[in-house]
């Protein structure tokens, strides 16, 4: 959770979007874990959900600059029933951001003995890498290693953290060519890591690099959305991919297109360890389905780790949004609904939502949590290797603008992909 200046002009504020999916109350804790902060609770009526800036939730705290991990800890109510993430953003010129997810605590520690990969920036000179890490239990030491485009290691920095204690590493890549990355390896106990990457235009236009466990990489994933496409207000959209294989690996990508015309495939071939990145893939790629857009299925007999961006240059200045990818059998179930906070629909943002129904014919049932309470339902379905995307999809529910709701995704028939982006109006940053 931020309020503070940053470099080139930056001012960053932090949103904290929390949803309650029980039909109960629920009560959450939070707690700034800069050491001086006292908890505050965070009341979240049944089926509503609600956003919180900076001006909250640092309201506690002196005035001036302040950046500190922020806890939450259900005090009633059903902890299950908790969605939340955080958006961090510049708004001094404009507003350009990126989202966190907000999960529980074990999973977003890497292990002793576990190691993680953060893709770099594609371009070093034109963005810069910051890479934080936080000892939320325990004294805990890491190896940060910078490796150049071919794999081999450029330069090692050892960090040790007491209990609590949080460290960013700027412009971690410097003077790197492209096609670096950044290694951590969790040397003892238990380490939080994350990085973003800053565009050093005039926009400072972040995106989420995620700490990515190596040992979560897996044969077979979905890109919920890729493009190289026109949008709304003169913003042209393209997407990258980036793939790190640790054995190597030959990588099937097939482009389920949105157009509904039929699937194509292409090849990719990354070495051991070294990373791959394609850029504007759809356009290299699949250049018969380009301009379009689409989904990916990326298949291949051994493990891997994708990451997806999405980039786009509209006259109000260039901007990015990462993109998680879904690994097979982590798509939204029957048994398992998914949920995306932090909704906004009104004149500020615009939100879309892409589902994807990677084989089989799936339903999505759609429920919006605001915060006066639920919107309303919708069913959409989405037809076997299909691609639906539902622009400013908010609109389908009665009750007019919204900010800060919940999408629910309930899920009948085959497994879905479901993937949310919230849109700046202003500036068209994703």
């Amino acid at each position: 959770v931020v309020r503070a200046d940053g470099a080139n002009g930056a001012r960053w504020e932090t949103v904290l979007a929390a949803g309650n999916l029980s039909s109960s109350p629920l009560v959450l804790e939070a707690l700034l874990l800069d050491g001086a902060s006292t908890p505050f609770a965070i009341a979240l009526p049944s089926l509503s959900s609600r956003a919180l800036g900076s001006a909250e939730l640092l309201a506690a705290t002196p005035p001036g600059p302040a950046a500190a991990p922020l806890r939450l800890r259900v005090l009633s109510g059903d902890r299950r029933a908790v969605v939340a993430s955080a958006r961090v953003s510049n708004v001094a010129e404009g507003s350009y951001g990126l989202s966190f997810p907000v999960v529980p605590a074990s999973s977003t520690v890497l292990a002793s003995g576990s190691s993680a990969l953060l893709f770099g920036p594609p371009d070093p000179g034109a963005e810069r890498l910051n890479v934080s890490l936080f000892a939320p239990f325990e004294t805990s030491s890491a190896d940060v290693v910078v490796r150049d485009a071919g794999g081999a290691v450029r330069r090692t920095r050892r960090v040790d953290l007491e209990p609590l204690r949080r460290l960013q590493l700027d412009d971690l890549l410097a003077e790197a060519a492209p096609g670096a990355s950044v290694r951590v390896d969790v040397l003892a106990g238990r380490l939080a890591v994350y990085g973003t990457a800053v565009s050093n235009s005039a926009t400072n236009d972040p995106w989420r690099v995620p700490a990515l466990p190596l040992a979560s990489a897996v044969p077979s994933w979905t890109v919920p959305a890729v493009a190289s496409a026109p949008g709304r207000n003169d913003a042209y959209f393209r997407s990258d991919l980036l793939l790190l294989s640790p054995s190597g690996a030959t990588v099937e990508a097939t482009l389920l297109p949105r157009d509904g015309s039929a699937p194509e495939n292409a090849l990719l071939s990354t070495a051991a360890g070294v990373p791959l990145a394609e850029h504007d893939l759809l356009a290299a790629l699949f250049p018969s389905k380009a301009p379009g857009a689409g989904a990916l299925r990326l298949a291949s007999t051994a493990p891997f780790l994708p990451l997806a961006l999405t980039r786009s240059a509209p006259p109000t200045g260039d901007s990015s949004q990462d993109l998680t990818c879904v690994a097979a059998g982590d798509e939204a179930r029957p048994e398992r609904p998914v949920a995306f906070a932090g909704v906004d629909e009104s004149p500020a943002a615009r939100s879309n939502l892409v589902l994807v129904a990677p084989g089989s014919l799936s339903r999505a049932r759609l429920a919006l949590l605001a915060p006066d309470g639920p919107r309303g339902e919708v069913s959409v379905d989405v037809a076997a290797g299909k691609v639906v995307q539902l622009d400013s999809f908010a609109t389908l529910f009665p009750g007019g603008p919204v900010t800060g709701a919940t999408l629910v995704v309930r899920v009948e028939g085959g497994p879905l992909v479901a993937s949310v982006a919230r849109i700046d109006n202003g500036t068209n940053d994703p």
